[in-house]
């Protein structure tokens, strides 16, 4: 057993090399090399970083309800679809005892809504973050290839693409749930 970050590598890139990012409930990056992390970025955590992820796109949307930055119609669908919003929601965040994931528990009711323009904005933002502060520190590197796996750029897809290409990245893969490819990995290396 080993970390979420390696088997992401590995089901991403098997023996190859490229970059191998995480957007799922959290975020995290690397430079994949022969079945190995060859470099890699420090996860900051939700609390710190985690830029694009679940966590973070979840903690995006708390905010802007709470702050009435949220367009009314979103807000109006929101508060159907979480009818004690507004009474519950920090509580059950600063009481729940995995906080990012009750934070990420929030991205299919942005994927519902994901031709809504605040959404779409947000999003964007978001990934541009985790290009910003992450992928472009391996501009050295002169690996321009991406791969990703996780629920969160599955789900965005065109906008991780989007972003990418404005950062003059290549989207090789999005792999929703690795398990498969991490098997596969597996059998082919014995």
């Amino acid at each position: 057993v080993d970390s979420d970050l390696l088997a992401a590598a590995r089901s991403l890139y098997g023996q190859g090399e490229g970059i191998a990012c995480i957007l799922g409930t959290g975020a995290n990056s690397c430079i994949a090399k022969d079945g190995s992390i060859d470099q890699a970025m420090p996860s900051l955590g939700f609390l710190l970083g985690d830029e694009g992820s679940g966590a973070d796109l979840g903690r995006s949307l708390i905010r802007a309800y709470y702050l009435n930055q949220l367009p009314s119609s979103l807000t109006v669908k929101f508060e159907e679809t979480y009818p004690d919003a507004f009474y519950n929601l920090k509580q059950n965040l600063y009481s729940d005892q995995f906080p990012a994931r009750y934070l990420a528990s929030f991205v299919p009711f942005l994927s519902q809504n994901d031709q809504d323009e605040w959404v779409i904005k947000t999003v964007k933002e978001r990934f541009d973050l985790f290009c910003k502060n992450t992928l472009k520190q391996y501009d050295n590197f002169g690996i321009s290839n991406v791969g990703v796996v996780g629920s969160v750029a599955f789900v965005f897809k065109n906008i991780w693409e989007e972003i990418l290409c404005e950062y003059k990245f290549n989207a090789e893969k999005i792999i929703q749930r690795p398990i498969e490819a991490l098997v596969s990995y597996h059998l082919n290396s014995k």
